[in-house]
């Protein structure tokens, strides 16, 4: 279910999981601008037959090191991605960035949905009891 839609949004539930850089060969790609802000460009290729894109292509802020966008692609070859992530709102918080609000596009489809957070506690004590199956259970 990792390709299927996350509650008939854009995101996939694979977009929404984090993701090992070892699954994927990677190359630093020239530099570029999105709306007159630097970004370093990398590309990654996965190494897994059942990765949910066989290409990603991250735009980096030079300074704070976070995706600002992130074009995903079905096939390696592919020129125009199947969909593309845009970080609109980023939040610092004691030095930690946080994407806010963000955009996930399906070009195919001419679709998009916004997710934003609207609460996020960083640096809260989480008791190990809390993280067992039963706790997490309804």
């Amino acid at each position: 279910q990792r390709q299927r839609s996350f509650m008939g949004t854009d995101y996939s539930y694979a977009d929404l999981e984090g993701r090992d850089v070892e699954t994927a060969d990677w190359k630093r790609l020239p530099d570029t601008n999105i709306e007159k802000q630097k970004v370093y460009v990398v590309e990654g290729v996965s190494k897994k037959d059942d990765a949910p894109y066989a290409r990603s292509r991250f735009y980096v802020h030079p300074d704070i090191m976070v995706p600002l966008r992130i074009d995903f692609f079905a096939r390696a070859a592919d020129e125009r991605p199947t969909k593309r992530f845009s970080a609109l709102k980023l939040k610092n918080d004691g030095g930690r960035w946080t994407v806010t609000l963000s955009r996930m596009e399906t070009p195919s489809k001419k679709t998009a949905t916004r997710l934003e957070i609207l609460s996020l506690v960083t640096g809260a004590e989480i008791d190990a009891s809390q993280l067992t199956r039963q706790a997490l259970e309804p």
